[in-house]
């Protein structure tokens, strides 16, 4: 009996105490060499298994699949199966380590019973200890878990204690999703920053759910749809975990016959590799929260537009604000990623044609942790009292965390131009919380969208599989039977509409965007099969929205923003986290409701804070790296499509390569 019968045999005989009359076996193995003898040496597997182990009116209904051991692939057979009604006890597969972990995420969101064994034992005792393997022979009892666990004296022997190398917990990372919330004939993408970067590879994501940007738009998504001109199409939300290697991979697999087009990314970092492959495949996209002015390059992508304003008045905006307020010099520190280098980049452009002085001008890598020296490169200029950041979320905690615990009173004065962060990150400078200032692109919240996510009940909660974990981070509590048991306060069925964040309503007008540009270029879906992308486009350009109370266009003939209305924040109080306006930025001029807020701060350059000149404006230090960069992303991007195509003509055993009853 050859191996693979053998390790068949003995996975389903570990079935025998699933007391069912029929028994629904998911089979997943790459078919790559001969599926005709391979389906015949499994088919004879199964009926030596079915003749000697299972009781005797026992049915057996075991369908195999090509995975042909792709994560993606994987996850298209998972959600072409359990979307559907199944009785699936089941899945035997895959042997790679990707696609398992694939099958792995995709059970841990979907109720119900359903086994997952796996027939590769290195794998299953390094990262798989609940699945099955062929190494394990017996199953014991040894206790019970509800609130609290019980354990037999068959565990209390056993020690697990780390006594060395072990200072810190590790970092776990995870596997990029995608997650189908509705059910249509057509479809609509959504980029989604739902977990973090791993920490280990470009390949993982953070396990911890993010509280702002996940489980709140993914349900802003869903209300857009629903309250749509097409109510009944279907959502597919991707994962990018601020990667853009898992963006673009996830989005090279996804069958474009029946999308309408892709919402997001979220980042910069993620939307412009996503712009690259979608533009190669003439998809219409639009981004609610990248503002890296790269993307305003038509000739470059001819399908992208945004709701967003991108980074190029923004600038303009903090620039002519240091110019109103007689601030002659200032610093700026930035992240090396697309939003970061592009602020800078346009800051420096700015600050030269109004004769502002950039002295120090910093760099930060994404996992970089040495913060406390760069506010000591600050001080060596202390009369250089305005700090201009472009930091993500990651870097912006830390910077803060070192303000707070070293920053003297009024030493400087932080303009943080991405805008309001959630809670935890914005409560991080405690200690002297009047030193920052906030740029923040006047985003309207869309209150017939809160009321909807404030009144969701528990069985439209359950929908989402992310929702519990999110409920449990974000009120710092647990549900029944949940694998976080962190927190003692048990948790509600209750979404609360003053956390949701602040760009759901750009992601909704998006989202009505792309379906009624669709619905007018295609004859109401009518003629969707014979589309013309760039007409589409043209479309969803032409769009209208009520804007405070006027319609108008939200998209200029190029798909920028034309609304581009600035608010200067600052925060009142820290608990509760309260902010008060006190300053408006429209038609390229600041109007400042009180001045003292910001007449009390200077900003110069003189000879003991070692500038007695300017500097030269330096060109982007970056810039040629970025274009290194673009090149061999656009290089991969093609090899990729290249495959894509050729995988759309290739017959071999059908879309998921081949079932085989």
């Amino acid at each position: 009996m050859d191996t693979r019968k053998t390790i068949l045999i003995f996975l389903f005989s570990s079935l025998i105490s699933v007391k069912t009359q029929t028994h629904a076996i998911i089979g997943l193995f790459p078919i790559n060499l001969d599926p005709a003898n391979e389906v015949i040496s499994l088919r004879t597997a199964l009926n030596e298994y079915r003749g000697k182990y299972l009781p005797q009116n026992t049915q057996l209904d075991i369908k195999l699949y090509n995975n042909s051991n792709k994560p993606g692939l994987t996850m298209k057979i998972m959600l072409d199966t359990f979307t559907r009604p199944n009785n699936f006890t089941a899945i035997i597969g895959p042997g790679d380590e990707k696609a398992i972990h694939t099958v792995d995420q995709y059970l841990s969101t979907i109720p119900g019973n359903v086994l997952h064994f796996v027939n590769n034992p290195v794998i299953h005792t390094k990262k798989y200890l609940h699945n099955m393997a062929p190494s394990v022979s017996q199953i014991v009892d040894v206790g019970t878990f509800t609130r609290d666990l019980t354990l037999n004296s068959k565990l209390n022997e056993v020690e697990s204690i780390c006594k060395s190398g072990c200072e810190k917990c590790r970092k776990l990372d995870c596997v990029g999703n995608l997650y189908n919330l509705t059910s249509g004939e057509y479809y609509v993408v959504v980029l989604l920053p739902i977990h973090g970067r791993g920490s280990s590879s470009h390949f993982r994501c953070n396990c911890s759910i993010n509280v702002l940007h996940s489980v709140d738009l993914m349900e802003a998504a869903k209300f857009a749809i629903s309250t749509s001109a097409k109510p009944d199409l279907d959502l597919i939300i991707i994962d990018t975990c601020m990667q853009p290697i898992i963006t673009t991979e996830q989005l090279i697999d996804i069958d474009y016959t029946n999308v309408l087009g892709v919402i997001g990314g979220f980042y910069s970092l993620t939307t412009i590799p996503a712009a690259e492959i979608l533009t190669r495949l003439k998809i219409p996209q639009i981004s609610f929260g990248a503002e890296s002015h790269i993307l305003s390059d038509q000739e470059r992508f001819p399908y992208f537009q945004r709701t967003i304003i991108s980074m190029r008045p923004k600038a303009k905006a903090v620039i002519l604000l240091c110019k109103r307020m007689g601030w002659k010099a200032i610093n700026i520190m930035y992240n090396k990623e697309p939003f970061g280098v592009s602020g800078r980049s346009l800051i420096m452009e700015y600050a030269q044609i109004h004769g502002i002085c950039v002295v120090n001008d910093i760099g930060v890598e994404l996992k970089e942790v040495q913060f406390q020296t760069y506010l000591n490169q600050l001080r060596r200029t202390s009369k250089v009292k305005v700090t201009l950041t472009f930091f993500l979320e990651e870097s912006q905690k830390k910077w803060l965390k070192v303000l707070n615990e070293d920053l003297e009173a009024n030493e400087f004065l932080i303009i943080e131009v991405y805008g309001i962060r959630d809670d935890e990150i914005q409560k991080m400078l405690k200690k002297h919380f009047t030193s920052q200032v906030i740029i923040e692109a006047n985003k309207p919240f869309n209150q017939e969208f809160l009321e909807y996510y404030e009144n969701l009940q528990q069985e439209e909660i359950e929908k989402n599989p992310l929702a519990k974990k999110f409920i449990e981070k974000i009120n710092q509590c647990h549900f029944d039977g949940s694998f976080n048991m962190a927190y003692e306060k048990k948790c509600e069925y209750r979404l609360q509409a003053n956390s949701v964040s602040t760009y759901h309503d750009l992601l909704i007008k998006a989202i009505y965007a792309l379906i009624n540009g669709t619905r007018n270029a295609t004859n109401n879906f009518a003629d969707f099969k014979q589309r013309n992308p760039a007409d589409i486009v043209r479309k969803i350009r032409k769009t209208r929205f009520n804007i405070s109370g006027k319609e108008q266009r939200l998209f200029d003939d190029e798909g920028k923003s034309q609304i581009q209305l600035f608010n200067l924040l600052k925060v009142k109080t820290i608990d509760p986290l309260e902010y008060e306006k006190i300053a408006v930025y429209e038609s390229e001029s600041w109007q400042i409701d009180d001045l003292d807020k910001l007449s009390q701060v200077t900003s110069t350059c003189s000879s003991d804070d070692f500038c007695t000149k300017c500097p030269e404006v330096k060109s982007d230090p970056y810039f040629l790296v970025f274009v290194i960069l673009d090149s061999i992303l656009a290089f991969m991007i093609i090899v990729l499509i290249g495959v894509f195509v050729w995988k759309k003509k290739s017959n071999i055993l059908a879309y998921f390569g081949g079932v085989c009853p």
